[in-house]
């Protein structure tokens, strides 16, 4: 054979397995891909805590009031506690008052200083305020309970009322021992807090019959009485209007904010607690008045039906 025409044979050879091969890759069947969409990132979930309402929290505290007030209002109940059940005595008076006399056994908080010294009173015993004549007292007791304490009650005659009965006293003082504060909700201490450190002079009460007459006369104050309707039938200070304590929190829109408001009751136990219980909710103008209705009669002033 000649060389030309190998070599054209050779270049004939070429040309088919080159055809050949790109015929081959032109019938293979194509693999189908399926388009990847983006990636989900998953975002951590967050945990909203609700803040608490404190209208909640103090209107469930009037509704749920016990017969009694949380008050220990005779001085031979308290003897009898006293001797039975071992509770601590929290004295809420200045130093200077508890220096001077105080019921033996019991520690002294002053009441301003009541929310900074949770870690000296207990949870699993009874605790029993009490204070000159009641009003401290009622306001500490008050504050306590909103706080979550169960086991406190007040001494409503307090020092004055256990003196008059002649019971014991001494001047020894009794060191507090600390216990650890219990866990109390944040929003509810500060509101208690506030309320009880920044306690002006004369405790937001108005103590003398003739300064209500007076208040009274101007006609720009609203006296709110807050015994049960049956005892506001049978006589009342003129003017005032009639909310049960244990349904104040629900009549929220009849206690104005825009003047003086001052509670009144029988003996002044449960004016005290509304005015405490007010304070915490906002209510900065509200104000008790101690000598409430027995007062007011006592006094021989005017009495409406």
């Amino acid at each position: 054979m000649s060389t030309r025409r190998f070599t054209a044979l050779f270049a004939f050879l070429i040309v088919l397995v080159l055809s050949l091969g790109a015929c081959s890759q032109a019938t293979q069947t194509p693999v189908a891909v399926e388009p990847v969409g983006p990636v989900a990132i998953v975002q951590p979930v967050e945990q909203v805590v609700a803040a608490t309402d404190i209208n909640l929290v103090v209107g469930d505290f009037f509704a749920t009031l016990p017969d009694g007030f949380n008050a220990i209002t005779k001085v031979e109940d308290m003897t009898e506690l006293m001797a039975g059940a071992d509770p601590l005595i929290v004295d809420v008076r200045e130093p200077g008052e508890y220096a001077e006399g105080h019921i033996a056994g019991a520690i002294n908080i002053p009441l301003r200083s009541l929310t900074q010294n949770l870690d000296l009173i207990p949870t699993d015993r009874p605790v029993i305020v009490m204070c000159a004549s009641g009003l401290r007292a009622t306001y500490a007791a008050t504050s306590l309970q909103l706080l979550g304490y169960t086991n406190v009650r007040n001494f409503f005659p307090s020092y004055k009322g256990w003196t008059a009965a002649e019971q014991p006293v001494t001047t020894e003082a009794t060191e507090a021992e600390a216990i650890g504060a219990p866990e109390v909700d944040p929003v509810v201490f500060a509101e208690v807090d506030t309320f009880l450190s920044t306690l002006p002079e004369g405790y937001f009460s108005v103590g003398k019959v003739e300064a209500l007459q007076e208040m009274l006369d101007t006609g720009s104050v609203t006296l709110i009485d807050v015994r049960e309707p049956s005892e506001f039938a049978e006589g009342h200070i003129p003017g005032s209007i009639n909310i049960p304590i244990r349904t104040l929190g629900e009549n929220l829109d009849q206690i104005p904010t825009d003047q003086p408001v001052v509670l009144s009751c029988a003996s002044g136990l449960r004016a005290s607690l509304a005015t405490a219980a007010l304070h915490v909710l906002g209510y900065g103008n509200a104000r008790s008045f101690p000598p409430s209705f027995k007062g007011w009669s006592s006094a021989e002033m005017p009495i409406a039906k």
